[in-house]
């Protein structure tokens, strides 16, 4: 595994903190070491502090591999929307991310509402939270299930679970992020 700064903000020279985000593995750790001197390798526990350090400043995990195959898998990006290529060009249209395995539940007696809260809302990059009756609400067919409202919420008022019929599960993502015996659930 290798770190080093994010290549649509090198790509663009448009910068946004963390800058050291962008997280190559396998053979793509061994091309980036080789190919950009500000990459540098890492080990899984510091990958781990990482994703964790990358989560808290709003950044979405997303795992990309080769021209959408469900192999090759290169790259987890941690993604944005100002700067982020992925991100960007899936808000404009919709397409080249694919939904996670998991989606957001939510309860919502326990939420405390948008003017007492609202980071759900603010934290949500997919716009997948909208208002109803004070309250903000996730419309689980926009939410790509990246949990940043789950962990974001202080009333504890959501939780990730398993999609119903989820159809990636033949993706690489879906088999990195569950072992094989879920993707029957």
């Amino acid at each position: 595994m290798a770190v080093g700064p994010c290549v649509c903000q090198m790509s663009l020279d448009r910068w946004c903190e963390p800058c050291e985000k962008d997280m190559v593995i396998l053979y793509g750790a061994d091309i980036y070491l080789d190919h950009y001197r500000d990459y540098r390798e890492i080990d899984a526990e510091e990958g781990k502090r990482l994703l964790q350090k990358f989560r808290q400043s709003g950044l979405v995990h997303i795992v990309d591999f080769c021209m959408s195959s469900g192999k090759w898998t290169f790259v987890v990006c941690n993604c944005e929307p100002e700067i982020c290529l992925l991100t960007r060009a899936f808000l404009a249209t919709g397409e080249f991310i694919l939904p996670g395995p998991e989606v957001v539940v939510q309860n919502s007696d326990l939420c405390i509402g948008v003017d007492s809260c609202g980071v759900c809302i603010e934290r949500c990059i997919f716009g997948a939270n909208i208002v109803a009756c004070g309250k903000a609400v996730v419309q689980p067919d926009k939410c790509l299930g990246c949990g940043l409202c789950v962990c974001s919420c202080p009333a504890s008022a959501r939780v990730m679970a398993l999609r119903k019929d989820y159809e990636h599960w033949g993706k690489i993502s879906a088999k990195i992020l569950f072992p094989a015996d879920s993707a029957a659930g």
